[in-house]
């Protein structure tokens, strides 16, 4: 729990660490010692063979391997940052978390003293809402004043009757005693949390302490981190309870996780996980949860070291585990998600929901299909005259659960409406109806006819509909009433206004504006989280009919869409935009290429496997409707595809065919990485990456090539200092794009004044991996200080 993440990092370096960025690599005011790096690894076996948790990790062949490999490090390494990089990585896929070096910007004792009274700043938390629900993003664990500003958020949150409580710890990476305060202001009784067993309690057992070991304990309290350190290695084991704390929050709580939340975060879930009105959504945590602390390993140079684990009293040992949410999904639609089920008042405690205001006279459901059913929404409003419900889900088990919702109501549905003829949207009908007797069915022409296109194309033999078996109806219900695009209608005192965009991903896209809910239901025509589909009818149609969506619903209007969760209908267009550009941009790049093209002007087939390749990895970390980014990709190319031979007739502007032919060989570069992600940009003509360096630092570089000078430029912008430099340069013989900084002449200077530049190498390697070295050089010629980083693609799904 007690450990310095890199957001305390961060905050130490202020005022004494130079930024190190992958565009822009600092020079020293001192030339590097590498004596200080060759004699390094007997002080680190030292303080490892003092300090660390346990002697049974040391003697572990993981390691001793690694501990070997670090020697060879040392021996061959020529500058400070190649050792602390190489280092790193080692440790990463090491036995334990938490072992690392970095440069320090003071001693350690000095260090430890500054973390006790550190302040995090602004950017550590903020407090937000939604209607009557709280959003608590709280991204680091440090700093005095983080826990200040959580007792504050929670007097704000009880004094303005928040209904229900959502705490944001996906990008939390841990910190220190904030979890304290996070805890206890949600917690009504002493909740014991777990155990911190140091290197005292390990030499001595291989076990953890029993029920009467730790009952003789005294829990710890207190906030000093150089205290806590102090008192896990003089004692070897340390008791951990949560009291509760004013004003306490009573409500239902959402707690969002993702695969980086680590150390405290994971404690403050774990423990949070005691009481039955958390619910957890999003990824298994990162099961990073050891207690860390800083030693001086040689002059500017701190080692850290892992001194104690934790073991909860709920679960066991964290580390290496990681803490399993409630519910599983994607980190990136868990905000919503846990939205709509905060706002479903079926999903609250009976006491909460007695305590809270009376129910609007709409209230929005939402049923979910499971995985096989492609995650599809129903959404249905209800009202006091009853229900209406907006598609129909696919699958009998999906349909059945759905009409046992809407039954628990005691009201009678009063309609059902098809956004459009996708059988995930439809195909439930025959259950509804067969619940409800003679409920109207309602589309417009255009869906009604998609419908029985996609049902009747879906059940010749072999079809796609057949493969589901028992589970789908094999009986076609058609909608019985007919309305027009712009018709309003009413249900059960709900006014429906339905518009038609025309085919787009189906045959026909029908929106459906509730204005009372200030909602659009917009089927597939929107999605938020995933991505967004274009595979089917008309790949471009998305780019006319979406701006018109958004047109045609003006002002603050939530889309909920036929799969995931909501967003703001302006924010989740230009997402929807920005995809299928990005989209076309790239197919347009790989098939301008006269080689990627057969005679009859289709693309060839390894022309094909590269657009699907760079699709897949465009979907990155969305959401994929439970088929895979490659499952997804190849449903999207053959529309995609068409489009871009279609439009291929058109004359192509000389210059934007220059540019499209110097980008083109740098696609080597184009996906996703554990450290970030290229993507090709609009038109075809630039590639956007946003990526972070192994010292940890974010940048966004945008790659472009000047067709009439015939070179290439770089332009890199820090995302911490908002510093931007322009690199220049061209392509060497093996593929290697090289530029550098010195004719824009965007240097810095170093501590004595002189100017220092920068040049970069992006060299192709194996597929999929490529490598990225930068230099520091005086704009003599002379390039020094060579630091490289491997970037791997990660493996599709």
């Amino acid at each position: 729990m007690p450990t310095l993440t890199r957001a305390t990092h961060r905050v130490a370096a202020v005022a004494a660490f130079v930024l190190l960025a992958a565009t822009r690599v600092h020079a020293q005011s001192a030339p590097d010692s590498l004596a200080d790096i060759r004699t390094s690894p007997a002080t680190i076996r030292a303080l490892l063979d003092a300090h660390l948790f346990s002697p049974r990790v040391l003697e572990s062949p993981s390691t001793i391997a690694t501990l070997r490999a670090v020697d060879s490090l040392a021996g061959a390494a020529q500058s400070r940052r190649e050792f602390f990089s190489g280092f790193n990585r080692l440790w990463a896929a090491g036995p334990v978390s938490h072992v690392r070096v970095g440069r320090a910007p003071m001693p350690a004792n000095a260090m430890m003293a500054f973390v006790d009274t550190m302040r995090a700043g602004d950017d550590a938390m903020s407090l937000r809402w939604e209607g009557r629900i709280a959003i608590l993003d709280l991204r680091t664990m440090n700093g005095v004043d983080t826990r200040e500003r959580i007792s504050r958020a929670f007097e704000t949150i009880v004094a303005q009757g928040a209904e229900g409580l959502i705490i944001d710890l996906r990008a939390n990476e841990g910190g220190a005693f904030a979890v304290v305060p996070l805890v206890g202001h949600l917690i009504a009784k002493p909740v014991e949390g777990g155990v911190f067993l140091g290197r005292k309690w390990n030499a001595a057992h291989s076990r953890v302490p029993t029920a009467t070991e730790l009952g003789a304990i005294t829990p710890w309290t207190g906030w000093s981190l150089t205290r806590f350190w102090g008192d896990v290695e003089s004692a070897g084991i340390l008791r951990l309870r949560f009291t509760p704390m004013a004003p306490h929050f009573a409500g239902p709580v959402m707690l969002l996780t993702s695969r980086t939340t680590a150390s405290a975060a994971e404690l403050a879930t774990d423990a949070l996980l005691n009481d039955s009105r958390v619910t957890v959504l999003g990824e298994r945590s990162a099961g990073q949860m050891l207690s860390q602390r800083m030693f001086d390993l040689f002059p500017g140079t701190h080692l850290y070291v892992p001194i104690a684990d934790y073991y909860s009293a709920r679960m066991g040992r964290i580390e290496g585990v990681g803490i399993t949410p409630t519910v599983a999904m994607p980190a990136t639609v868990a905000l919503d998600s846990a939205l709509a089920r905060l706002r479903s008042p079926r999903t609250r405690p009976a006491a909460a929901a007695a305590a809270a205001p009376a129910a609007p006279a709409l209230t929005l459901h939402r049923a979910v299909a499971t995985e096989r059913g492609y995650d599809a929404n129903a959404w249905w409003i209800e009202s006091p005259d009853g229900l209406v419900l907006i598609d129909a889900l696919m699958l009998r088990s999906d349909a059945r659960a759905l009409v046992a919702a809407l039954k628990s109501t005691g009201k009678p549905l009063r309609a059902v409406l098809i956004t459009h003829a996708h059988a995930d949207h439809f195909g439930g009908l025959s259950t509804i109806r067969a619940a409800y007797p003679g409920v109207p069915i309602v589309a417009t022409r255009p869906t009604a006819d998609g419908m029985r296109v996609v049902h009747d194309e879906g059940m010749v033999p072999n079809g796609w509909l057949r493969a589901l078996g028992a589970d789908y109806d094999s009986s076609f219900v058609a909608p019985d009433r007919i309305v027009y695009s712009g018709d309003t209608v009413r249900f059960a005192g709900v006014t429906l206004i339905v518009r038609d965009y025309g085919a787009m991903e189906s045959h026909n896209n029908s929106v459906i504006h509730v204005p009372e809910l200030k909602a659009v239901f917009t089927g597939d025509a929107t999605v938020h989280g995933a991505s967004f589909y274009v595979g089917t009818i008309d790949a471009k149609r998305a780019l006319t009919a979406l701006p018109r969506i958004l047109a045609d619903h003006p002002g603050e209007v939530t889309a909920y869409a036929g799969h995931y969760g909501p967003r703001a209908l302006d924010r989740t267009v230009a997402d929807n935009l920005e995809q299928v550009r990005r989209l076309h941009a790239t197919t347009a790049l790989v098939g301008s290429d006269p080689n990627n093209r057969a005679p009859n002007g289709d693309l060839t087939l390894p022309a094909k496997r590269l657009v699907l390749l760079l699709a897949a990895l465009q979907a990155g970390e969305r959401a994929d409707y439970g088929i895979g980014a490659v499952g997804f990709a190849r449903f999207q190319l053959p529309a995609t595809i068409a489009a871009f031979i279609a439009d291929s007739a058109r004359r192509t502007p000389p210059a934007a065919k220059a540019v499209r032919d110097a980008m083109r060989p740098l696609l080597f570069m184009a996906g996703r990485y554990d450290r970030g992600e290229i993507t090709v940009g609009l038109g075809g003509l630039y590639l956007d990456a946003t990526v972070e360096s192994a010292n940890g630092y974010r940048y966004q570089l945008m790659f472009s090539y000047d067709h009439v000078q015939r070179r290439y430029r770089v332009v890199s912008r820090d995302q911490i200092s908002g510093l931007i430099d322009v690199f220049v340069g061209v392509r060497e013989a093996d593929g290697s794009l090289l530029v550098s900084n010195v004719e824009p002449g965007t240097h810095y200077l170093d501590a004595s004044g002189v100017k220092v530049f920068n040049r970069m190498r992006f060299t192709p390697k194996a597929e999929g991996s490529w490598v990225w070295r930068v230099e520091t050089g005086r704009g003599d010629g002379v390039w020094t200080d060579p630091f490289e980083q491997e970037m791997k693609r990660r493996a599709l799904r």
